[in-house]
């Protein structure tokens, strides 16, 4: 088992493989249309992890070491929450700041319907579990396209959101695959 999506189903399962670390980020998601076709647009951050991203940040949070002690996924989701305890506002000012400085333009974004997922992540490089905390947020209006898709700092490349490659992280896919038509809503015209 490589990843493992948290969902409603699993919360009274018991966790198999449990995680030895603590990590969230938030992630801005821009869909664009060109030509009535929906893209997502998606960012090279490391050649090591070798997948496209949307953009996200860290926000500066290094990842918490620690063996869980939870039973179900129920007790991991609350566990993680307990753990990282998160300012939210704070850190989408930081994720905010570090978008500007690596796409190179400005952003409006929107609180998507699936905000919050957790993903238990196995890392080959670490050699153990971690729970991912993702906190979701739509791109509704940029100040440059142009930067946007030919960023400063980074590699830009557009999937079809319809058929998202599986060069595209993981946890990216699944999010588009629940949030199709919320991205397709407030896509950005080419």
């Amino acid at each position: 088992m490589n990843s493992v999506k948290i969902t409603s189903a699993l919360l009274n399962k018991v966790v198999e493989n449990k995680p030895s670390r603590f990590d969230m980020a938030i992630n801005f998601y821009c869909c664009v249309e060109k030509n009535s076709k929906y893209y997502l647009v998606t960012y090279y951050y490391n050649p090591k992890w070798n997948l496209w991203y949307p953009f996200y940040d860290d926000v500066d949070k290094m990842p918490i070491q620690k063996e869980s002690t939870a039973n179900t996924y129920k007790e991991l989701l609350y566990e993680s929450d307990s753990v990282l305890n998160v300012n939210l506002n704070e850190k989408l000012d930081l994720a905010h700041k570090r978008f500007k400085e690596l796409v190179g333009c400005d952003c409006e974004i929107k609180e998507s319907k699936h905000n919050k997922m957790y993903e238990l992540k196995y890392s080959k490089t670490a050699n153990l579990y971690t729970i991912y905390t993702l906190y979701n947020y739509i791109i509704t209006k940029v100040e440059n396209l142009d930067n946007i898709c030919n960023p400063k700092m980074l590699k830009a490349q557009l999937f079809d959101l319809d058929n998202l490659d599986d060069q595209v992280v993981e946890n990216a896919i699944w999010f588009c695959d629940l949030s199709k038509d919320e991205l397709k809503n407030y896509a950005i015209k080419i």
